[in-house]
């Protein structure tokens, strides 16, 4: 079994799960890799963005031949942890308007992942719809607000700040979610109630979006319990994704769990 610990991450890129060998460090310091054969099985620490991202890439090596188990540990639960409760914005630059590293590659593997969520959830729904003859017109709160978010400057420093690179933004970097600066007035017509005067200003950042955390997390996690569920349909191995919630306080403390000899260690990083 391959080790994955994300309880300290907040976002996992795709690369991690990106080849048929991924390398693994194991507890002695040397390297292993995860054997190609037709059957493969993961334990992911931690329920959190991370965790639930590590754990949709890894399902899709899954196929009608190759069978994959994805175990999910959490003594809590789907977003139990700081994911769960956190602000939910969603855009790739800093405090001051400046793009973050790996911005671009976040921002889009983001998306992504958002869109698979949003989908399963669209999915569960209309299920639901079905099987209870729920009528036309009921709709449930969606997992993400795409109205763009406004960050009002609160001191000098962050006005000059926004006006830097906001420039730069639009003359270096592509354009990625709308990044501009708006007066106090046009503030306030976009988010009605907002304390800020007319001749102050504020970051927009257009594409950028609030979602709900819980939701999100809860939607993806079952995107990963559907999609091993249709690829075992489809061919003759079962793969699947199983959240079990278990307090693991340490690798050592897994290995016993599931009498394990050498378990195997992979930190992600975001």
């Amino acid at each position: 079994m391959a080790v994955i610990s994300s309880l300290s991450s907040v976002f996992c890129p795709p690369s991690i799960a990106r080849s048929g060998r991924i390398q693994l460090g194991c507890r002695a310091g040397c390297t292993r890799a995860v054997s190609s054969s037709s059957f493969r099985r993961y334990a992911i620490l931690g329920a959190g963005f991370a965790g639930v991202s590590v754990a949709w890439h890894l399902l899709q090596y899954c196929s009608t031949s190759l069978q994959v188990s994805v175990e999910l540990y959490d003594e809590g639960g789907i977003g139990a942890g700081a994911s769960g409760v956190s602000g939910g914005l969603l855009h790739p630059y800093s405090p001051k308007g400046k793009l973050v590293w790996k911005g671009l590659e976040g921002w889009n593997a983001a998306l992504e992942l958002l869109a698979v969520a949003e989908a399963t959830d669209d999915r569960i729904s209309r299920d639901a719809m079905t099987d209870s003859h729920i009528r036309h017109g009921t709709s449930r709160a969606p997992i993400a607000w795409k109205s763009g978010i406004v960050r009002p400057a609160t001191s000098p420093k962050h006005t000059d700040d926004f006006r830097k690179w906001v420039k730069f933004s639009s003359d270096k970097q592509p354009k990625i979610a709308g990044l501009s600066c708006i007066d106090g007035k046009t503030a306030s017509l976009l988010v009605p109630g907002l304390a800020i005067s007319c001749d102050d200003l504020a970051l927009h950042i257009d594409q950028g979006m609030s979602i709900n955390p819980l939701h999100y997390l809860q939607a993806l996690w079952m995107a990963c319990k559907l999609y091993a569920h249709d690829i075992s349909a489809k061919g003759s191995v079962h793969s699947n994704a199983v959240l079990k919630r278990i307090r693991v306080g340490s690798l050592s403390c897994l290995s016993e769990a599931m009498t394990l000899r050498d378990p195997l260690f992979l930190p992600v990083h975001g």
